[in-house]
């Protein structure tokens, strides 16, 4: 894979938990320019299931992994929020 050039937007949020606290919410735009969309949307979901900020924040906070603002799949993309 060609991920030359890549770039990766983010946001982090910030949102209450409707119990008096707060919770994070974080997007993460991939744009691969040499990747086709199969394959950067494989590389996310995979970069995803191996970051140790993910395996981290697992179940603490919402994740959204899009490339090209298209949503990657649901099953690696998943990170449950506890509010």
């Amino acid at each position: 894979m060609d991920a030359s050039e890549a770039r990766i937007t983010s946001r982090v949020g910030l949102g209450p938990t409707g119990h008096g606290g707060f919770t994070l919410g974080v997007s993460l735009d991939l744009h691969a320019p040499h990747l086709s969309a199969n394959d950067a949307m494989e590389l996310m979901a995979r970069s995803h299931e191996r970051c140790s900020y993910s395996n981290a924040t697992l179940g603490n906070i919402d994740v959204q992994l899009t490339v090209d603002g298209a949503a990657v799949g649901t099953n690696a993309a998943q990170t449950s929020s506890v509010n």
